[in-house]
């Protein structure tokens, strides 16, 4: 159980058909639950759930600061679930030292 925070930051051209460049940045907050179950010898099954807020998310000029936005985004919080599998190259270095 808790929280992470996660960012995505990417420019934008041609916006208003000018040459300005435009910077989005968002910042997330999740917060949930976590489980994580071993599959086997070297596999680990990941699963996540919980509540999406976005803190932040704006459009300025890349010249600016975070304050002197153009455009701002505040969408209401959402589910999520997030399953995944990921492998352990770990676990074959422990049974190769046996």
């Amino acid at each position: 159980m808790g929280s992470n925070l996660d960012g995505a930051q990417f420019y934008l051209y041609n916006l208003d058909g000018s040459k300005q460049t435009y910077e989005y940045r968002q910042l997330d907050i999740n917060s949930g639950l976590v489980y994580e179950q071993g599959i086997g010898k070297y596999f680990v099954l990941t699963a996540k759930t919980g509540l999406k807020m976005i803190a932040s998310g704006r459009i300025l000029r890349k010249q600016d600061t975070f304050k002197n936005y153009i455009f701002e985004f505040k969408p209401d919080p959402t589910f999520y679930f997030n399953i995944g599998v990921s492998f352990n190259p770990f676990s074959i270095l422990k049974s190769l030292n046996k």
